[in-house]
């Protein structure tokens, strides 16, 4: 266990250090704070990859709850090849660190989390990185919500509410775009603004880093969740664990 410990990084710092250039993966959930998190690191650091965490009896996102189909077509209008693998880092941790251990392998340096405040995930996520031969690294650790928000308008981040926890937030919101006004509505009520306890999630649509927007349009409103249909879809980055 002291071992274990001594293997987590200390994320309020991870990410001022690294080199231009360095090769990355992104832990990629769709919503706006992995592609902001990806946005940051790219300034810096080269990607190659995406890595998402599914669902295998529903075939949904782990994240998000939502179609797989949706990151498929994320990961082609990033241009950027995704993994997907039903291994959890808390469940799975010598098959996830399998799978680390090949990026290792490959060149990759660092693996990019867009994790704000939740320090259980830093804490798995830091001993199968170290144990793999790679660095953890949190663009937006403990960064205030204002910075964030100036940040995503910067790299021009549109997202839509996809799903919302109904004892947090009312269902007028879903399918509404997340934006500085929206944000500002969040912070009059009694929950995080960005939705770090499960208020809500999102779904992004474009950005400047996406080589070109979604296509989807709403089929469905349910109770707490939209259902998006995404056009235009190849599997040709895909790569399934």
């Amino acid at each position: 266990m002291k071992r274990e410990n001594s293997m987590i990084v200390d994320p309020s710092h991870s990410f001022l250090d690294m080199p231009l250039g360095e090769p990355f993966i992104c832990s990629f959930s769709g919503g706006k704070d992995s592609v902001l998190a990806l946005s940051l690191a790219s300034e810096k650091g080269n990607a190659k990859g995406l890595i998402h965490w599914s669902n295998k009896l529903t075939s949904t996102s782990t994240f998000h709850e939502q179609s797989i189909s949706i990151v498929k077509q994320q990961a082609l209008n990033l241009d950027l090849p995704l993994t997907i693998t039903s291994f959890s880092p808390k469940e799975h941790r010598l098959e996830l660190l399998k799978i680390y251990e090949d990026f290792a392998s490959q060149g990759i340096k660092s693996i990019v989390f867009g994790d704000i405040y939740l320090m259980d995930s830093v804490k798995l996520q830091s001993i199968l990185c170290k144990k793999a031969g790679l660095i953890p690294r949190y663009p937006l650790w403990e960064r205030n919500y204002a910075d964030l928000m100036r940040n995503i308008n910067k790299h021009e981040i549109i997202s839509i509410i996809s799903r919302i926890n109904i004892e947090k937030l009312d269902s007028k919101w879903l399918g509404v775009a997340f934006n500085q006004e929206v944000y500002q509505e969040f912070m009059k009520l009694d929950i995080d603004p960005f939705g770090e306890n499960g208020e809500f999630h999102t779904t992004v649509v474009d950005g400047k880093i996406f080589k070109n927007p979604l296509k989807y349009s709403i089929n469905t409103t349910e109770n707490t969740s939209i259902n998006l249909s995404i056009h235009s879809l190849s599997d040709n980055t895909l790569k399934l664990i």
